[in-house]
């Protein structure tokens, strides 16, 4: 299950999306699940569990209200009816709530001189940054060239609200086509 819950974190951070990585870190006494344990929590859904009842329902908003920060943090509970959870196991758990939040992702349409320089700035920066274009000449300039029609590309690109586009082809008619494609999809 832990290699399904890696792998669901890393597919949502590669569509953009936050995600959380929640680990039981001690538990001690009577509880739901023991050390080890772990759970992806999303901004819709849940894989995998850490023991379910009222911990796991503080700890998924916890994780939630991280997201909208990107803090991880630690997380500790008493299991007893006299705790906040109001849980009846007897134990206590400790854990760690991992946020991932994805590198916002730069999108250059268009790899001539000016989407070369931009693309060659943006390497620097701490962005997930793809270049596209359909001259194949331009491979041998840029290696990391997606090539490829735009209209394919960009109809399969995933787009998010975390998501910059630069619009530099090699003419105006061109860049009004990849405007119309990309136009309307969530991008910044």
């Amino acid at each position: 299950m832990e290699d399904k819950i890696l792998s669901e974190i890393y597919k949502k951070i590669s569509q953009g999306k936050k995600a959380a990585l929640v680990m039981v870190t001690e538990a001690v006494g009577s509880t739901p699940r023991k050390s080890g344990a772990m759970m992806g929590v999303f901004e819709d859904d849940i894989i995998g569990t850490i023991g379910g009842g009222n911990i796991e329902y503080k700890v998924i908003q916890n994780a939630r209200e991280f997201m909208k920060t990107g803090e991880s943090r630690e997380f500790s509970y008493n299991l007893t009816t006299d705790d906040e959870l109001r849980m009846n196991c007897g134990g206590s758990m400790k854990g760690f709530i991992k946020i991932f939040i994805p590198s916002p992702k730069l999108l250059i349409c268009g790899a001539g001189h000016i989407g070369q320089k931009l693309f060659n700035i943006g390497k620097n920066l701490e962005f997930d940054i793809k270049i596209i274009d359909d001259r194949e000449e331009l491979k041998k300039d840029v290696p990391e060239l997606t090539l490829g029609s735009f209209d394919e590309i960009l109809k399969n690109e995933e787009i998010t609200d975390n998501t910059y586009i630069v619009i530099a082809t090699r003419g105006h008619v061109l860049d009004e086509k990849v405007l119309e494609l990309v136009k309307n999809r969530g991008a910044k």
